[in-house]
């Protein structure tokens, strides 16, 4: 069902709620000032469409494939406000949102995201990657200690897989608390970890700026 078809659709109903008004013979003065202020004007209703979650749905994920990020999380969050859409299509949404926030930068609306995922789907396979996910957006946020708790639960979850870069992301915030030492461990951790070759050259690089410091 396309938007069209809606908008279409609901401008014939309101086609057919317009009446034809039967011809009458000219009242008179008098007569026209008493019908107007005895005869109050009934406002018609105009019947809603509702849109369809799965359509919502959707056009965020094409939204999100084509690049427009901040489309793709203002669809995604019209989803997640419908109170009836059904719970596999609101966690879909919500995590599509929170990336589509993090892409654009919309940081703050990433976390609120995610949090809902989190705290509203406990049991959805994407909780972990949402965990990491909304450990960038505090990132994004300069919340440097949120970060780290993040990037931590995502390793709780889902060790053995990225932990390079997330131990990376752990000693960029723990660089920006000032927290140095800890910073070297965490980048000598994402360092032995598994990671293709020029991305660890360049975390190579990185390290020896840090020890340079």
């Amino acid at each position: 069902i396309s938007l069209i078809t809606l908008a279409a659709a609901v401008l014939a109903g309101c086609n057919l709620n317009q009446q034809q008004l039967p011809q009458s013979i000219p009242a008179t003065v008098e007569q026209t000032a008493t019908l107007e202020a005895t005869v109050a004007p009934t406002a018609t209703v105009i019947p809603t469409a509702t849109i369809a979650p799965e359509v919502i749905l959707q056009a965020g994920n094409s939204y999100f494939q084509n690049g427009y990020f901040e489309n793709a999380a203002t669809t995604y969050k019209t989803l997640m406000q419908q109170p009836d859409a059904p719970p596999t299509d609101s966690a879909e949404a919500a995590y599509g949102m929170g990336q589509a926030a993090v892409r654009e930068g919309l940081f703050e609306d990433a976390v609120d995201a995610l949090t809902h995922l989190i705290d509203t789907y406990p049991d959805d396979a994407r909780v972990a990657q949402a965990h990491y996910l909304r450990g960038d957006a505090y990132l994004g946020l300069s919340q440097w200690q949120a970060a780290i708790a993040e990037f931590e639960a995502y390793l709780a979850l889902r060790p053995g897989l990225i932990d390079s870069y997330v131990y990376e992301r752990i000693a960029d915030a723990q660089l920006a608390l000032n927290q140095t030492e800890v910073a070297r461990a965490s980048y000598g951790k994402a360092a032995d970890a598994s990671r293709r070759q020029d991305a660890l050259l360049a975390l190579r690089e990185r390290i020896a700026q840090v020890n340079a410091v």
